[in-house]
């Protein structure tokens, strides 16, 4: 496969007392709308990899993070317009300083608590089970 773009990306693993994974559902005016996915986000220019797990927290879900943890790099490959992109996704597990009553942005449309353990009929974005199965 040609690959047309590569895109950094950061993800957040974010738990509950639960061991349930935070979820975002994208909204419907973007690529893969409806599906689930991390709160996650490009890296934008002269970002690191922290400063970009700051900014996606809060502009995807209007909290602070309270502490983070790299885990891991993975990678996948998705469809963008016309683009085959390679997709290369640092992962951090997080814990944030407010756990609910999420801010969410124009972005999503809704957030769940997801067991990762049980089987799903949601659609997950690409990437995002292997993502969470590395946090394990």
């Amino acid at each position: 496969m040609k690959i047309d773009r590569i895109i950094f990306a950061v993800s957040a693993v974010i738990t509950n007392k639960s061991g349930n994974v935070l979820i975002l559902k994208r909204s419907n005016t973007r690529t893969y709308n409806n599906y689930w996915q991390l709160p996650e986000g490009k890296l934008e220019q002269n970002e690191n990899p922290n400063q970009a797990l700051l900014r996606e927290i809060y502009e995807e879900l209007g909290v602070k993070i309270k502490t983070s943890k790299f885990i891991d790099i993975n990678h996948n490959t998705i469809r963008i317009e016309n683009d085959n992109c390679l997709v290369i996704r640092m992962i951090f597990t997080t814990k944030l300083r407010r756990m609910n009553n999420f801010a969410l942005s124009h972005e999503h449309m809704a957030y769940r608590w997801f067991n990762p353990n049980k089987p799903t009929k949601l659609k997950l974005a690409p990437g995002v089970l292997n993502a969470i199965k590395r946090t394990y």
